[in-house]
């Protein structure tokens, strides 16, 4: 059997000496990861809530809007529609030549997965709509989960409550589907969370750097509006480098 040292000996008595009552006093102890580099934060209680909040907003704002109002680009969404109904019913086109223009490949994108929703719930506005409530729902989440991790809780939680009682245009957008600048928020707050984890990933895993490039590269090919995103976090990059 092992006997202590004395070093070890007096510091077993400081922390188990009796204060006040008698009774050994307690030493709080930290979980393995306190320091917040453990894996990514699953899904609590606070973000199942305001995703939850997010997409009964979004419906009752669909049933209570006028019609005339429902869409910001209701010409862009009606093209989507088309792509996503001659998927279900049969392509009469190549796939790629289904693309709203050539520099914004997100239509193609939103088309096939809205034909998903339409084999669902038959070729309706509704459905269509349910393709960019989809893809505005994982941009909160990634968006929180970044927050959540650069500045807590409560600063995530405060964010997820503006993102779902959003400004007017915001609202629109998030159920518009015309496949460019709305749905690359997604690509946005999907790159600053790999950027996020790479930068604080100690052991160097090379799966940041792949998953963010291919991130990078999809976002481009999506709509080009997402550069400005990629601009701004290269030059983060580099300044976190030089200090």
């Amino acid at each position: 059997m092992m006997i202590p040292s004395d070093n070890a000996q007096a510091v077993l008595a400081n922390i188990t000496s009796p204060v006040g009552t008698g009774e050994a006093r307690r030493v709080p102890v930290a979980p393995p990861n306190a320091t917040g580099d453990g894996p990514p934060p699953a899904i609590t209680g606070s973000l199942s809530g305001f995703l939850l909040l997010f997409v009964a907003s979004r419906l009752l704002y669909l049933l209570l809007i006028d019609p005339s109002y429902l869409s910001p680009q209701l010409d862009d969404e009606l093209r989507v529609g088309t792509m996503a109904q001659e998927l279900v019913t049969g392509p009469t086109l190549p796939f790629t030549e289904y693309r709203g223009s050539n520099w914004m490949l997100g239509t193609l994108v939103m088309g096939a997965l809205t034909s998903g929703f339409f084999l669902l719930f038959g070729p309706t506005l509704f459905a269509l709509k349910l393709a960019a409530l989809l893809v505005f729902t994982l941009a909160l989440a990634f968006w929180y989960w970044t927050i959540q991790r650069a500045a807590g809780e409560r600063v995530a939680g405060y964010f997820a409550l503006l993102f779902c009682f959003s400004p007017p245009l915001l609202t629109a957008y998030s159920v518009a589907a015309p496949g460019g600048h709305g749905e690359s928020l997604l690509f946005s707050a999907l790159t600053v969370f790999l950027l996020f984890r790479m930068l604080s990933d100690e052991r160097g895993s090379p799966a940041y750097p792949v998953l963010l490039g291919l991130t990078a590269g999809v976002g481009l090919w999506f709509d080009y509006i997402y550069g400005l995103t990629l601009l701004a976090l290269l030059g983060v990059w580099l300044w976190q480098d030089t200090r």
